[in-house]
C-alpha cells in the first residue's frame, strides 16, 4: 500500500491527505478547488481502486466570476452609451449574459482537460503499481 500511495502522490504532484480505514485508505487532494479522490481496498482477488473527481466548487467559481465580470462590463457600457434607453440596456444586458456564459464555458473546457489529464496520470500510475503486485507465472 505504501508503493501505491507513493505512485499516487508522484502522479498527482500533490502530497494530499490520507485517511486510513479498516479495509484500506482514501487519498484526497487538499486546498484545490477540484478535489481528486483515490480509494484503495485490498482483497483476496486483488486491490480495488477507484479514482474520482469532484468539480462542484470549481463549476460555481468558474461561471460566477466570468459571468460577473461580463455583467459589470455590460453595466458600465450601458451607462456610458445611453443610460435612459431600455432597448440599449436590454441588448447590452443580453450581451453580458451571453459573453459570461461563453467565456465560462471556454474556461470550464480548459480546466476540465487539465483535470482529465491528471486523473489519467493517476489511473496509469495506480494500475502500474497494482499490475506489479499481481503474482507472475501462475495459471489455473
Amino acid at each position: 500500500m505504501a508503493r501505491l500511495l507513493d505512485a499516487i502522490r508522484r502522479a498527482s504532484g500533490h502530497h494530499g491527505k490520507v485517511e486510513y480505514g479498516p479495509q484500506g485508505f482514501e487519498w484526497s487532494t487538499v486546498g484545490e478547488v477540484s478535489q481528486i479522490f483515490v480509494t484503495a481496498v485490498p482483497g483476496k482477488d486483488g486491490t480495488y481502486l477507484r479514482v474520482t473527481a469532484d468539480r462542484g466548487p470549481a463549476s460555481f467559481l468558474t461561471f460566477f466570476f466570468n459571468f460577473m465580470g461580463w455583467m459589470v462590463a455590460a453595466g458600465i457600457t450601458g451607462a456610458l452609451i445611453d443610460p435612459e434607453s431600455a432597448a440599449v440596456g436590454a441588448a447590452i444586458f443580453s450581451g453580458g449574459v451571453l459573453g459570461g456564459i461563453a467565456q465560462g464555458r471556454m474556461v470550464w473546457a480548459k480546466t476540465t482537460k487539465s483535470i482529465r489529464e491528471k486523473l489519467h496520470r493517476i489511473m496509469e500510475a495506480v494500475a502500474g503499481v497494482a499490475d506489479e503486485a499481481e503474482p507472475k507465472g501462475l495459471t489455473d
